[in-house]
């Protein structure tokens, strides 16, 4: 499962790491990534000054946005937060312009969406 944001600094990615850590399922969180354009410094600056330890959630930069192109996260019209449910090489889910406050249920109904398929 990956989210990311190619905008940085973004308030509403930060405030959708606190839902993620208070309401998504630690087996969730677990295959989480956290994909953002500020650099690993600036991640961890935040992460300290936010009390978010390391091995809570894996936070990742792509300052050059590179990653976020080639699966097409930096949407058609303007940036915003994307949800991807990668699976057997490939996006198999994903959700635009992610609201920080519903972010964990989004996440949590794409991996039970794409398990039930799985099972068909």
């Amino acid at each position: 499962i990956c989210l990311c944001d190619p905008r940085a600094q973004s308030p509403e990615l930060r405030q959708s790491v606190k839902n993620i850590l208070a309401e998504l399922p630690r087996d969730l969180q677990e295959a989480l990534i956290v994909i953002n354009a500020d650099s690993p410094a600036e991640n961890r600056r935040w992460m300290k000054r936010n009390e978010i330890s390391e091995n809570r959630i894996r936070v990742f930069s792509d300052e050059s946005k590179e990653w976020m192109r080639s699966f097409t996260a930096l949407g058609e019209k303007r940036w915003s937060m994307t949800m991807f449910v990668l699976a057997n090489g490939r996006c198999q889910k994903i959700a635009r312009e992610v609201d920080e406050y519903a972010v964990a249920r989004v996440i949590q109904n794409a991996v039970e969406s794409y398990k039930s398929e799985k099972r068909l």
